[in-house]
């Protein structure tokens, strides 16, 4: 059972249960599904490799390594009435690689290994929400199952885990979190409140709103519904350094493999158990290069036998 340590009563008499100050600063919130959509993915050097072609591989031909690019959030108003200021976001998004880099995981869950890391972090112009500025990830991608998952668009949708050390209710301009001290003023984000108009004695109704600074991004995670509609991806990359290692890795220890074998002294059964694991065609390489020695090896036996018979004729005379 969770444990309540704090109750506070808004202007509208309602009543909210706080179990602890990280509990009202920024948690997940599912309530809409993004539009935006990419049909291809690119290599390093930029070439288009259409979805569709990687859609049904088998995981053999799948890539080891994508470079996903997102934006994470955008300045302004988003579905968890929180407002996200330009002027922080503009310099807390470097906390995504503040510490470590920060982990790609699904729906929020911590204990569960992460799918990817952040790897580079900027701010500027949205590419997919007019006039809004954002938080832009480039993030590998190294599970198997997230890279299938995110060439074939099922993996599209994004949210932020992050805390905030600033609250500002935007309603009365109260500090409702500042230095790690909770002075609640009696708005409680999401809530409609009558608010007094200026200059005359009506009310109007309005909609309270969090704003939310100097922010720590702890995460990123897949979701099916972000509270920010538009944290979506914007483009897919192979990793070829990754690629080009996992080859150069595989090469090493092929060719390790083929020395073992022209190294050795006529062990047919090591021989067999080696080369029977071995491409056919980097069996050929071992054939030729054995082939060489051999050659070798014969011409000097024919040179040592001449040179004998060469001995004996001085011998006679």
């Amino acid at each position: 059972m969770k444990r309540i340590k704090m109750k506070v009563t808004d202007e509208n008499g309602k009543t909210f249960e706080i179990e602890d100050l990280e509990s009202i600063k920024i948690e997940p919130l599912a309530d809409s599904e993004g539009n935006y959509s990419i049909n291809s993915i690119t290599d390093a050097n930029g070439k288009e490799i259409k979805i569709a072609e990687l859609k049904d591989s088998n995981e053999e031909n799948l890539p080891k390594s994508i470079l996903i690019h997102l934006e994470a959030t955008h300045s302004g108003k988003n579905l968890n009435f929180g407002i996200y200021p330009e002027d922080s976001l503009s310099k807390d998004h470097e906390t995504y690689l503040q510490d470590f880099a920060k982990p790609l995981l699904k729906n929020h869950d911590t204990n569960s290994e992460p799918l990817g890391r952040v790897v580079e972090t900027s701010f500027g112009d949205s590419e997919i929400s007019d006039g809004k500025k954002a938080v832009k990830l480039k993030i590998q991608v190294t599970d198997s199952d997230a890279i299938q998952k995110f060439i074939d668009g099922r993996y599209k949708t994004f949210s932020i885990g992050a805390s905030a050390d600033t609250i500002t209710c935007d309603l009365c301009k109260t500090k409702i979190l500042s230095n790690g001290v909770f002075n609640f003023c009696g708005h409680w984000k999401g809530e409609t409140y009558d608010v007094a108009v200026e200059g005359s004695e009506e009310t109007e109704k309005k909609t309270a709103y969090w704003r939310y600074e100097d922010m720590y991004f702890s995460e990123i995670s897949v979701v099916n519904n972000p509270a920010d509609r538009n944290a979506q991806i914007t483009k897919i990359e192979i990793d070829d350094s990754t690629q080009d290692s996992v080859k150069t890795n595989a090469k090493d220890s092929k060719q390790k493999m083929i020395d073992l074998i022209n190294d050795s002294e006529n062990d047919d059964d090591l021989l067999k158990m080696i080369t029977d694991s071995i491409s056919d065609d980097e069996k050929e390489d071992a054939d030729d290069t054995a082939t060489d020695e051999d050659t070798s090896t014969k011409e000097a036996s024919t040179e040592d036998a001449s040179t004998e018979d060469d001995n004996n004729s001085t011998d006679s005379e």
